[in-house]
């Protein structure tokens, strides 16, 4: 028999992140990845970065994402702590 697959989490609650005035002025764009740890009350625990655009972006998307909320992950009924990895995309407009 399988064991039941867990829902991932959801994030529901997302503010974006500022840009910083050096990747304004250099019209910088790129992609920050995290990896987050959701726990089981929908908050991140821990936020890592795994891929930095650079000009101080990681820091502001690492702030960002710190404020973030998420519907928590679910494995038989039962909210559980997962991982889940986030991509944040900087485009200057």
């Amino acid at each position: 028999m399988n064991p039941p697959k867990a829902v991932p989490p959801k994030a529901v609650h997302t503010p974006d992140p500022e840009y910083t005035e050096k990747a304004r002025k250099r019209k910088l764009e790129g992609t920050t990845n995290l990896l987050v740890v959701v726990n089981e009350k929908g908050y991140p625990g821990i936020v890592e970065l795994m891929k930095d655009p650079g000009e101080g972006l990681d820091v502001r998307a690492l702030a960002a994402v710190a404020e973030w909320t998420f519907k928590p992950a679910m494995r038989n009924g039962l909210r559980v702590a997962a991982m889940v990895i986030v991509e944040i995309t900087f485009r200057f407009d």
